[in-house]
């Protein structure tokens, strides 16, 4: 089995340098219509991929176990293999949570939120823009960990219950004229007094999570086929998102899940594990990615307030230059100090 997939640390840092784009509107400016596009088909998929390689290497991890362990010893060993990693994607939550509280603040304040509104937002929605993702990923893996480890379900009914989920998401925010939509409307009315967008939650990640998790447990089979054939399955699977999302693409209308990105993500996670690689891969790229990812909303955020008190017109080409110049300097600093300050829990909290 592979130990290095080095295209797929080169995606993610790609990946995170795209979603600054999407969220500093990069290509706003440039061309309208490509915006669009760029933002609901081009990009849509990334974040699909990073649940996708979330799941991917735990399972791997699981995968490479002893088989001659006890069964009671194997599912212990599981369970703090689960237990560690979502302790670690809360504490890096919580790190970036307290950096971004000055914004949090203003979007709070500017929802009137109250005390049972800021529970939820920081234990479900996410307590910083872009940290939905974070959250899902904790809720998704304990979705995962029960149905698998607890009532011991097999991967066609994970798929099956996860399709489920990813379908409520996708009927929030894309397809809402429909007998389905109607029949949760109770829910997703509860959800938006809440201010929480349901196409951006566990709904929408543990399906992604549930693909990383047969990817790794199938990786033998997977990586028999030619990379090419991935290649041209997520080509394929881009035009038939667009067909799916070109129907009503514009400012008000930017779905965050759809049942295109499916066979997107699922094969591109297949030809970035599948193309044989010798490229190393500084280990300043592979941890980049995560920071630069947590990072940039509130560089956006103070950028916007000090030309907004200056009275600076700032194009967004301009701001998505800035915000990447400083999310890059952020991540070089965070693991320049990590790397000479080994034992300095506070910032390995943080990436």
């Amino acid at each position: 089995m592979r130990k290095q997939y080095p295209l797929v640390d080169i995606f993610k840092f790609v990946g995170a340098i795209m979603i600054i784009a999407i969220h500093t509107r990069f290509w706003f400016d440039i061309n309208e219509s490509f915006y669009y596009l760029y933002t609901n088909v081009i990009v849509r998929a990334v974040v699909p991929v990073f649940f996708i390689f979330s799941s991917f290497f735990l399972f791997k991890k699981i995968q490479g176990l002893d088989q001659t362990l006890s069964k009671r010893k194997r599912q212990r060993i599981i369970f703090n293999l689960f237990q560690k990693t979502s302790i670690r994607i809360f504490l890096l939550y919580l790190g970036w949570s307290l950096i971004h509280l000055p914004q949090s603040l203003v979007i709070m304040e500017s929802q009137s939120m109250g005390i049972k509104e800021i529970i939820v937002k920081f234990f479900v929605v996410g307590f910083f823009r872009a940290s939905w993702y974070l959250v899902a990923t904790i809720f998704g893996l304990a979705i995962i960990y029960f149905l698998t480890y607890v009532i011991r379900l097999n991967n066609l009914f994970l798929l099956f219950i996860t399709l489920l989920m990813y379908s409520v998401a996708v009927v929030y925010g894309f397809y809402q004229d429909n007998l389905l939509y109607d029949w949760l409307f109770p829910f997703f009315s509860l959800a938006k007094q809440y201010h929480w967008n349901i196409g951006l939650s566990f709904f929408n990640g543990t399906l992604f999570l549930v693909i990383g998790k047969i990817i790794a447990e199938k990786e033998v089979f997977f990586t028999k086929v030619k990379s090419h054939y991935y290649l041209a399955g997520a080509l394929l699977s881009y035009g038939l998102a667009y067909l799916e999302v070109s129907r009503n693409m514009g400012e008000f209308y930017q779905p965050d899940a759809y049942f295109g990105l499916i066979p997107v993500a699922f094969f591109l996670a297949l030809y970035l594990i599948s193309v044989p690689s010798t490229i190393k891969v500084p280990k300043i790229i592979r941890r980049s990615s995560t920071n630069m990812y947590t990072s940039h909303f509130i560089i956006i955020f103070f950028v916007k307030e000090f030309c907004s008190n200056h009275g600076i017109h700032l194009s967004t080409v301009s701001l998505f230059l800035i915000t990447l110049i400083s999310s890059l300097v952020v991540s070089v600093l965070l693991y320049e100090y990590d790397e000479s300050h080994e034992n300095n829990r506070l910032i390995k909290y943080l990436s």
